[in-house]
């Protein structure tokens, strides 16, 4: 029952519903762990949790996302890390295409990666190192690292990889829209605006359309190199080795020596340096990030800053070194190395909740006896409480990319009327919405209380401050892995008193308690259901006698049989509350 929920969180980062635990505790397949792991790879829940990990690793964010224009839509970018873990690209494919992807993001939905830090080359530099090496250089923008041996120089030499990438452009790449505009693109919008305005559908003092304006805008935000190396060495550079608003070369300074030339762009010679198995930060970083989603702990910590020597301060230098090898050896399939590690009698073991000590972290001496007792995510909790409210949690799903690409192929110029452009208007408010497995549009009215309740990875990245991902802790996006699993009051409040824990979840036509009241057998069967939905688990004796006592609907002969259900209804709530409510529904054993 434990490895149960812990592979469930871990691979499908939820809880499994009573359906999936029933069937897997009642299989007798001596392989039955090893059958439900592979099963679990080749999910869409797999898809959905990974690209939770992924977005806050590549700080994937919608609204105030590349350049601060709110306008331009995500969602082939968060559609193209899903379709790469389904496929399960290897990630040094993943990282190359991410490092060199060129256009649109409609197009070519990897240019999100480089619009992130779009104008900011040399923030997008830290973070890249940060992200794939695990490698922490934002000191020696300003100044020589002072714990590594990492100079300012170093750090302005790499950065010239990046000097030729722009991320803005007018009338460049390939859809229909952005051609038929060209470089005339306000010119368009002011034409399309006489166009309303002579149909009576602008405000009295506009000329143009504002929606129009933004959204047209982002045709112009592109990923290119135009070939001219814009960095140059601060005005206050200080050190021997170079002059003040000097130009610096691209160069390495550590790993293989590239040699610019032999590539289609600086950036092309800098992602085959960094995803090179000769890269000695590459893979190691990898491993350990991936092995730290598995344990809790990485191999080395911070996960951010790995030292420049490994030896004596990875927990365990010689599988640290075994499973980069292993790593190269499956090309970098992040579902094989998982399930090599998933497998693993040690995972499988019960966690550990004791915390390793700062000592043995700085010693390298912690062994990993097992999985350490952690907090779920805000996103693997609130994953977890939409299991608990439908019998298919992946069943509603974003699907704007295609929307999108289908916008992008609009030829502006031949609307005539003042319908067609309405109409184009209309289909950019469907961009992003998210649809049922049946096609159709979901709205709040679809949902148990009003609440949404579809998966993390389905809804706005992040989430709204407020909303109770956002309380939980989710990432806002903006800085690398910046989630936070600690406590606060307002997170007990939100389960004591919020509104999912009682209405959501609690309210009569709730699913989980229409399945325990509606489904055969005693009290005591019905407890066994609660349990086994929510905690993974069959009560104790203890626990099943107390709730059963908490189960007793107080009813009368008068009562008609609406007023007894609903009282019913009432008694399960309190149960499910109560076991939602607990330390054991929150933390991963």
């Amino acid at each position: 029952q434990q490895f149960l929920r812990r592979i469930y969180l871990d691979l499908a980062g939820r809880i499994p519903t009573f359906d999936e635990a029933e069937i897997f505790l009642s299989e007798r397949n001596p392989n039955k762990r090893a059958n439900l792991i592979d099963q679990l790879l080749d999910s869409e829940a797999f898809a959905m949790r990974m690209y939770n990990y992924y977005s806050d690793l590549f700080r994937i964010r919608e609204g105030v996302f590349m350049m601060g224009n709110g306008d331009l839509k995500v969602d082939p970018y968060i559609e193209y890390v899903k379709q790469s873990v389904r496929d399960d690209k290897p990630f040094d494919e993943m990282a190359r295409e991410l490092l060199t992807a060129n256009g649109h993001i409609a197009q070519n939905p990897a240019a999100g990666y480089m619009l992130a830090d779009s104008g900011m080359r040399l923030c997008n530099l830290s973070n890249t190192f940060t992200i794939f090496m695990g490698t922490e250089i934002t000191c020696a923008q300003c100044h020589d690292h002072p714990f590594e041996e990492v100079y300012q120089m170093d750090f302005f030499k790499m950065a010239s990889f990046m000097g030729e990438t722009e991320t803005r452009m007018r009338g460049r790449g390939d859809s229909m829209m952005m051609m038929s505009m060209g470089n005339n693109s306000r010119a368009e919008q002011e034409r399309m605006g006489k166009i309303l305005k002579a149909a009576g559908k602008l405000r009295e003092n506009e000329t143009t359309d504002r929606n129009l304006s933004g959204w047209m805008g982002t045709t112009n935000i592109v990923v290119h190199d135009d070939g001219s190396n814009a960095i140059q060495l601060p005005h206050d550079y200080k050190y021997d080795d170079g002059e003040p608003n000097m130009k610096v070369e691209p160069a390495t300074y550590f790993g293989d020596i590239m040699d610019v030339a032999e590539f289609d762009s600086p950036r092309h010679a800098f992602a085959e340096w960094v995803v090179s198995p000769n890269n000695p930060r590459f893979t190691i970083n990898t491993v350990n990030r991936f092995w730290k989603l598995a344990f809790g702990i990485g191999q080395i910590e911070p996960v951010y800053n790995i030292p420049g020597h490994l030896d004596g301060q990875a927990q365990n230098y010689e599988l640290l070194t075994f499973l980069e090898e292993m790593m190269k050896d499956m090309d970098y399939s992040t579902k094989d190395f998982f399930r090599v590690i998933y497998n693993t009698q040690t995972y499988q073991r019960e966690a550990e909740t004791m915390s390793p000590s700062l000592a043995q972290m700085d010693k390298g001496s912690y062994h990993f006896p097992g999985p350490v007792l952690r907090r779920m995510s805000a996103e693997q909790l609130w994953d977890s409480l939409v299991a608990l409210t439908t019998d298919n949690p992946e069943g509603v799903t974003r699907q704007g990319a295609q929307k999108y690409r289908e916008w992008m192929q609009t030829d502006t110029t031949a609307f005539k009327t003042a319908d067609e452009i309405l109409a184009f208007k209309a289909k950019w408010g469907e961009i992003g919405r998210l649809t049922k497995y049946d096609g159709q549009y979901v709205s709040r009215d679809d949902n148990v209380g009003g609440e949404a309740m579809f998966r993390a990875s389905e809804m706005r990245q992040p989430q709204a401050p407020g909303h109770f991902l956002r309380m939980f802790g989710q990432s806002d996006k903006q800085l690398i892995e910046n989630q936070f699993k600690g406590g606060s009051s307002p997170q007990v409040m939100a389960l004591l008193n919020g509104k999912i824990t009682n209405s959501v979840l609690t309210s009569p036509d709730a699913y989980l308690i229409e399945e325990v009241a509606n489904g055969r057998g005693s009290k005591g069967d019905k407890v066994d259901k609660i349990f086994l939905s929510v905690l993974t688990r069959y009560p104790s004796s203890n626990e099943k006698s107390a709730a059963n006592s908490g189960m007793r609907a107080r009813t009368d002969s008068g009562m008609s049989d609406k007023q007894k259900m609903a009282i019913e209804a009432k008694a399960i709530g309190n149960v499910i509350w109560a076991l939602v409510n607990t330390r054991e529904f929150m933390f991963i054993q």
